[in-house]
This record gives C-alpha cells, structure tokens and sequence, in this order.
C-alpha cells in the first residue's frame, strides 16, 4: 500500500490507533484516532473523514489504515540520518492502540479486564479520556489487604469500590511528539513496561511498550 503511486510525495496510509475503555457498565467504548503528520498531533478518525484529502479507511488481518492524500512538507536534508536516529524519530511512529479503564468503574470489572488482557496495568481515564492515574495488579493486592486487616471494610461490597480510589495517581506519561530516546529512558528510570501517550490536552491516544522499541530497533 505505501508504494502505491497515487501516495508518491503524500501522507500515504497512517495507522489507525483505538483507545478501548472500560466503562462503569462493565461495557467498552472505543476512540479511534490518527496521527497526522500535518497537524503534528493524533486526530480523531470521525474528524478526518470530513477532510477533503481523506482517501477512506482499509481493513487488514495487521490492522486498519487510513488513506490520506495531503502532500508531505519537505523532508530535512539530513532526514534519511533521523529516520533511524531515536532522538529525532516521534514516538508516534511506534505507539500502538490502548486500553484503558474509566476512573468511575468498578474495581471488580477493571480487575476482570486486567486478568482477561494479561497486563500489569491499564491507563484510568476521565469520560473525556484524560488520563488520571494507573491501575496495576500491585493496587489492587494492597487494596486488598487493607480491606482484610481493617474491620470496618469488611461490612463494604466490593463491587462498590471504584478505580479511583484504588489507583495510582500522578502516572507516568509521555507527549506523543516525544522522541523514542526519551521514551526509552523514561521507561528504563521509572521500570515502565507500558507507558501512556497522550496528546496536548492530557488525552490518552495511545501506549507505548519496550517491545515497540526493540521491534523499531531491529528493523
């Protein structure tokens, strides 16, 4: 697809990216998005369909793109150096589809979705998808144990506790304009196996892991 013609000196096909989020009901919602070289920021896929150079979406066993023919900018002269240097290349070119639990769902189903995706942890979200902090299995262990040595839980339903009191706020998180460097040396400080990306507005549009790092590496 990306030697196609009809993309000679244009965006070509960009993936596409779905922030899946647990919501309160137990049910998913999904926001699917791009990241769009023009703008430097990742869009939602709704917006750029109304675009006059949206060329429509294509379905693959490896995933969905969508086909944009606005003309690439010109590159840097130096730019074949920074399409391999992790300094200079985005971390938008590495960061794959999220999935994240609402801050006002029950601590039951987020649990559930942790063990049903085999993860350590999932990115808590706003209803507008503002990251709030991270569940992770070690959470929801200490919640436990507090709930077995104090007397006064013991009368609280589980089912009535929600993420957000059981979270880790404050998470680490990443700009989607950062560099993989950067990236790599925040995971690496921080023991980070599954870093949120976010947009300019604190919008989770995606997750970035040391897998997607070492996958870029090896290419």
């Amino acid at each position: 697809m990306t030697t196609d013609n009809a993309f000679a000196g244009k965006i070509g096909p960009l993936e596409v990216r779905v922030r899946h989020t647990v919501a309160p009901d137990g049910n998913d919602s999904a926001q699917s998005s791009v990241f769009c070289p023009f703008r430097g920021a990742s869009v939602s896929v709704k917006k750029c369909a109304l675009c006059e150079h949206f060329g429509g979406l294509v379905s693959e066993p490896s995933g969905t793109t969508l086909l944009c023919h606005r003309r690439l900018p010109a590159p840097p002269s130096d730019g074949a150096e920074h399409a391999c240097d992790p300094r200079e290349t985005q971390v938008s070119e590495i960061m794959k589809s999220a999935e994240c639990v609402r801050s006002d769902t029950g601590l039951e189903a987020a649990a559930k979705r942790l063990l049903e995706l085999g993860v350590s942890g999932l990115p808590v979200v706003d209803a507008k998808g503002h990251l709030e902090g991270i569940l992770s299995s070690t959470d929801i262990v200490r919640h436990h144990r507090v709930m077995a040595d104090s007397p006064w839980d013991t009368f609280r339903n589980v089912q009535e506790v929600r993420v957000s009191e059981v979270m880790t706020r404050h998470p680490y998180a990443i700009p989607e304009t950062a560099s993989i460097a950067d990236a790599a040396a925040l995971m690496a400080s921080g023991n980070i196996h599954r870093l949120p990306v976010v947009s300019s507005t604190g919008e989770v549009v995606a997750i970035v892991s040391p897998l997607d790092i070492l996958a870029w590496l090896a290419l």
